[in-house]
Parts: structure tokens; sequence; C-alpha cells
């Protein structure tokens, strides 16, 4: 195994994907163009090469002949940008649970403790997470969230024994979800990448769902805000002009009351899809990759590599006492959406 210890303030997920890139190894060529990453992340020559590869498939696909909703389209677009725009300011404490502190240590914001145990959860296969896509018409991202609302719901009623998630009583959980921003990158120097360059979005889960279908269909319906431009326009804005305006005491301030405010955090980033050697030159093949990262608040991370999402917790042992149960849970997860069968509309 090989650990590599960096301060947050170095980079953020993706950059570290661009820094790190000349010096691993891959068998399909640029472990880059292996990355399932929109075209406008990429440094400039991996767009080129997938501009080049996107005109390749629309020479080949049928032509559509679009138009018409202009009026309604932009109606939705200001309703999504003013929506992006009042995430932060409108958000609420979530409900006291036994998977979160207590509403008296979180407000006005949580203290760090120091204590923290890492826990790595059982691999899944993406051909499995992919089988539940095409089931339910819905993207990767998706099936993890709802997976792990359902794993985070089961541990707190089965095994915290928090009576309030073995019902159906109405709770807010919610979610600080990192996005990764595009960013200059030199291709001479891939170190420019490094950078912080993310939004932190809030993001409903809806844990209070019993079913597996009902929490994969609310969380879709909580992440479209997310696969919005409109609506990440909205919260880039305000943000930029928070960052702007108010003095670092007060944006501190504002940081750590929204960050208390949540459950828990979640970034998943896309690695290669193919296996990668490290380091490049006479290195060993990779078998799998995670990130580990002590937050104020519980954190999930996830990434894809080969096949494979890998994922794990860094939490507070007061919170989950028996973590090794929620990766259990997390695994079994996928089994039941799998099971669950669409609604015929």
């Amino acid at each position: 195994a090989i650990l590599f210890r960096l301060h947050h303030s170095i980079s953020d997920g993706m950059g570290l994907l661009f820094g790190f890139s000349p010096i691993i190894g891959c068998e399909a060529g640029d472990p880059l163009m292996t990355i399932p990453l929109p075209k406008v992340m990429l440094p400039p020559a991996q767009q080129r090469m997938a501009a080049e590869k996107e005109r390749e498939k629309q020479a080949q696909a049928p032509k559509d002949s679009g138009g018409g909703g202009c009026g309604l389209s932009c109606c939705s677009s200001m309703c999504a940008f003013c929506r992006g725009c009042a995430m932060v300011v409108t958000a609420k404490h979530d409900s006291e649970l036994a998977i979160n502190a207590p509403l008296a240590d979180r407000t006005p914001f949580v203290h760090f403790n120091g204590n923290r145990v890492y826990t790595r959860f059982p691999p899944i296969p993406m051909t499995e997470i992919k089988a539940i896509c095409k089931k339910h018409s819905c993207t990767v991202n998706d099936v993890l969230m709802s997976a792990l609302t359902g794993a985070l719901r089961r541990y707190g009623g089965e095994v915290a024994k928090d009576q309030r998630l073995l019902g159906n009583d109405k709770l807010d959980f919610s979610s600080m979800v990192m996005i990764a921003l595009p960013r200059p990158i030199d291709e001479d120097d891939m170190m420019t990448a490094l950078r912080n360059a993310a939004l932190f979005a809030s993001c409903p889960l809806p844990i209070d769902e019993a079913e597996p279908l009902g929490r994969l269909k609310r969380t879709i319906a909580a992440f479209n805000n997310l696969k919005s431009p409109p609506y990440m326009a909205g919260l880039r804005c305000l943000t930029d002009i928070l960052q702007g305006v108010l003095p670092q005491a007060l944006l501190k301030k504002a940081v750590s009351e929204t960050f208390s405010k949540h459950s828990l955090l979640v970034t998943n980033v896309p690695g290669m899809t193919v296996p990668i050697t490290f380091p490049k030159q006479d290195g060993q093949e990779v078998g799998e990759i995670h990130m580990v990262f002590p937050n104020v608040i519980p954190q999930v991370s996830m990434i894809s590599y080969n096949g494979f999402v890998f994922a794990n917790m860094v939490a507070d042992p007061g919170l989950f006492a028996k973590p090794l149960e929620l990766g259990r849970l997390w695994a079994a997860e996928f089994g039941h959406l799998a099971a669950a069968e669409p609604e015929i509309e």
C-alpha cells in the first residue's frame, strides 16, 4: 500500500488526478482519456481528442429536428438560477438523529473533537451499478447516493436503534456535496491543475423513505438540481459574491454554520476505467484507490476505478460505533435496488 498525506489547501481531488497523471502508467495510453469526465473539465489536448470522438459519434447518429419551448425553458432556467442562489441562505439544521451530532452540539456550529475512525466499504462492481441505472433510467451518482441513504437509514434504525429511522415520520437529512469546477491547465506543467475549484452544494437525502424504490425516485429528484446548469450557475454566483464582499471572519462563520446544518459530506470522484500502474516507470498495478478525509462532520468518499466503486467513511465513532455494519448495509442496498421493480406509468 502507498499512502500520500496531502493538505486539502494544496488541491481538490480533481486537481490531484491531473497532477498525478504524468507519473501514472496506462496500457490504454493517456490515463486522463479513460476518466469519464465532461469535456470542459479536461486539459486542452484531451479536450481536442474528446471533441473529435464526439464529432465521430454525431456523424453516425440520426439527425434530430428539435425546436420549440424557448419561453418555458427561459422561465424554468430563471427559477432554477434563483433556487441555486437561495440554497446557502435557506439551509436549516438537519433533524436530530442517532447518526448525527445532537442539535445543541452543532448550534451555532459543530466543533472538531479530533476523534475519527476510517472504515473501508466493500467494493461495488460498476456492472451492478450500471444494471440498476439501466433498469431505473438514472445515473451512477443517483444509485450511489440512494444506496448510501438506504444504508444510513438501516444503520440508524437497526443498529443504533433510532425509532425515528424505523417509521415514516418526516425528517430533514442532508449532505454537502462537492462539485469540481473547470480550471485552466498548462499541458506542460500539470501541477497547474492543483487548486481548490469546487462548489459545496446542499442536497436533501430521503432517509425518511422506507422503500428502496421510493428512496431512489426521491434521490433522482433531489440531484436533478445539481445536474441543472442554471441552478449551479446561481449557486456559483452567490458563492462568488459572498467570497468577494464578506470579511474573512464572517465568511468563516457562515461556512462553519452551513457545514453544521448538514449530517455528512459526500465527495464522488471519477477515476480511470482501466488498470493503471504506479509509478509510470517500473511500477506495479494499482489494486484500488481511496480518498481518506477527516472532516468536521462525517465524510463519505467514493472513487471509481477499473470497474469498481471504492468508498469509505471517516466519522466520529461516537456516532458510528459499528461502522463495519454500515459497510455491510451499503453493499446490501445495491441488491435491494436491483430487485426493486420500476413503476409502470
